[in-house]
């Protein structure tokens, strides 16, 4: 696992030159910088009412605290990580380059991982403090609010450890896709976009059609741990098969022009 991991990262050149526009640019920095901030701006906001309403270091502000903290990670793994990864591939197109990266040595999984690998770690570098704040505040609530167990804070926490990343992966792979599939970076990014959401949406709306078979328990008062792992278990199995459907797409579309050349 480690040499396939050497292979495709510090031996790959496309994944050199992106770590290496990203670090000298300091891209790589800004939207982890961004995802903090705005998640300890939201905590210092609630904890501003809560100090209102003489509820600061009452049970209800680290429950506040903690949802923001996933709210964040949620927010950059959704909406953020498709802009990130659309233009790959597409942008190389718009530039004339990508016929020259693929008639070099280099494999249609060089050219696919290079390229996702940089964006996936900036993404990674963003939602892995938010998590350790909501994880922090979780710590508190578990120690402060003797009406729930501890178990509870420990199961939701873990679950939004699982959950961000992965649907993190599968929107860098999404829109890795439509990069690879769209002549420009406007028409990848929309696409991208729109299959992200419309995917996060129709999940929703296919957890409510379950609780309302009566398959699963989506009353957000329940704190089953069966009813809170089968529910994001759903989640984790259509991320999965998607992002593997869009990282073997783009790799299967990038063949297919390597062929047509």
């Amino acid at each position: 696992m480690a040499n396939w991991l050497t292979h495709f990262t510090r031996e790959n050149p496309v994944f050199d030159k992106e770590m290496r526009l990203r670090w000298h640019r300091g891209r790589l920095w800004i939207l982890p910088a961004i995802a903090v901030g705005a998640a300890v701006a939201l905590m210092l906001i609630a904890a501003a009412f809560g100090f209102i309403e003489r509820d600061y270091l009452h049970r209800t502000y680290p429950v506040i605290a903690c949802v923001m903290g996933y709210v964040i990670a949620a927010a950059v793994a959704l909406l953020v990580t498709p802009a990130l990864t659309a233009g790959a591939l597409a942008g190389e197109r718009q530039q004339k380059t990508l016929e020259m990266l693929m008639i070099t040595r280099l494999t249609s999984w060089h050219i696919v991982i290079g390229k996702l690998a940089p964006a996936l770690l900036t993404v990674v570098l963003a939602i892995v403090p938010c998590l350790c704040l909501s994880s922090f505040f979780a710590i508190i609530g578990s120690a402060l609010d003797p009406t729930r167990r501890f178990w509870e804070y420990w199961t939701t926490a873990g679950l939004y450890w699982l959950t961000v990343p992965l649907c993190a992966i599968f929107a860098a792979c999404t829109g890795m896709f439509f990069s690879a599939m769209c002549p420009n970076i406007p028409s990848a990014t929309a696409w991208a976009y729109a299959v992200t959401l419309g995917t996060y949406f129709a999940s929703r709306h296919g957890l409510q059609f379950m609780a309302a078979l009566g398959l699963i328990n989506v009353d957000p008062r329940a704190h089953n741990v069966a009813d809170l792992v089968g529910r994001a278990a759903i989640v984790w199995i259509v991320c999965a098969w998607l992002a593997a459907a869009g990282l073997f797409g783009a790799r299967w579309r990038l063949e297919r022009e390597a062929e047509m050349q």
